[in-house]
């Protein structure tokens, strides 16, 4: 019979322990060279914010979205939280923040103030000409069709903000107030170059609802002054 060692265990019994409760050398975790898996650092809120702000400035810039080879430009110099990601990482993720925006503007948008506002501000210079997925429409004829086209993509050519200061003086006028907000000196700059490229028609509807907005508040000043002079005249009535 073969001697036995104080350290020997029957074979069932040492089958049924773990490979950390054995005395087998090579079955420890330490043995097979793997570390743990790094620490993956998540997308931070303010990284949303950075992200949207080089996206708008892109599509300010060059009149469209940067497409997923010209993301990684588009952000540099932006100074995210998560340093280190893949294209495939950012693609993703500006999926997700488009899909975010497309449902709030189905849903009538959010509250305004706060970080939701501004991403959402944001967003709408990004993707806010998109349109809806809608169901298919009949077959029209070819000429049809393309003239309807044209009608839907409008104009895109790119004009200098003076040349809409004069083609459009009461948006423009409404872009400046905004622009030389308090804190809005990127998105004065963004909503700047997003004018050069909007759409006639829309840019006409625009200045239309700006100026009729003008004309409400000129007449509610007047009025205020007017019940102000009956007012005083009423008083100065009184001391005679």
């Amino acid at each position: 019979m073969a001697p036995t060692t104080r350290n020997a265990q029957p074979r069932r019994t040492r089958d049924l322990l773990l490979p950390h409760q054995s005395g087998n050398a090579d079955a420890q975790p330490e043995a097979d060279g793997k570390k743990p898996a790094p620490f993956a650092r998540v997308w931070s809120p303010e990284d949303d914010v950075r992200i949207l702000e080089g996206l708008a400035a892109h599509t300010a810039q060059h009149g469209t979205p940067p497409g997923r080879s010209q993301l990684r430009d588009a952000l540099a110099g932006r100074a995210l939280d998560k340093a280190e990601f893949t294209v495939t990482d950012i693609y993703e993720k500006v999926r997700r923040l488009k899909t975010r925006y497309l449902n709030q503007r189905s849903t009538g948008g959010v509250a305004p103030g706060g970080d939701e506002a501004r991403k959402y501000q944001l967003s709408t210079v990004i993707w806010g000409k998109e349109i809806a997925p809608r169901l298919a429409q009949p077959k029209v004829a070819k000429k049809e069709s393309s003239t309807s086209a044209i009608s839907v993509l409008g104009t895109h050519v790119r004009r200098g903000f003076e040349e809409m200061q004069c083609l459009y003086p009461n948006l423009a006028a409404a872009v400046e107030r905004i622009a030389s907000g308090k804190n809005c000196d990127v998105m004065g700059a963004v909503l700047k170059r997003a004018l050069q490229f909007i759409d006639d028609e829309e840019a006409a509807e625009l200045d239309a609802k700006v100026k009729k907005q003008r004309v409400l508040e000129a007449k509610m000043r007047m009025n205020r002054t007017t019940v102000r002079n009956e007012v005083i005249g009423a008083l100065i009535k009184s001391t005679d």
